[in-house]
């Protein structure tokens, strides 16, 4: 079994009073979610949507940086091959331009 408290303020001074679950969880004006066990966790929730746990958080920033550094790489390696086709194209129109002038003569 589970007790939660809460601290309030009254004519008598500050003091703890028990919290009363609601649909299983207990509603936290301070921190503005509500708080329930999940799966032997304790666990935040927005509504009705569950947040993800510290961990959570870190794995999917984790995954999320390294798509972006594979993202960039590969983006690199496109700037690059297209960066060396702009290089040939050049060296070819020069080469052309040279034959014309040769042809001109």
């Amino acid at each position: 079994r589970i007790s939660a408290w809460q601290l309030e303020t009254t004519t008598e001074g500050r003091r703890y009073m028990p919290m009363l679950p609601q649909r299983g969880r207990y509603i936290s004006r301070v921190l503005g979610l509500e708080v329930g066990i999940l799966d032997s966790k304790l666990r935040f929730f927005s509504l009705d949507a569950e947040l993800p746990e510290a961990e959570e958080l870190i794995f999917k920033l984790e995954r999320a940086v390294s798509d972006l550094e594979r993202r960039a790489e590969e983006e690199s390696r496109r700037a690059e091959e297209e960066s060396r086709r702009a290089e040939t194209a050049e060296e070819r129109l020069a080469e052309a331009l040279r034959e014309i002038e040769r042809l001109k003569r």
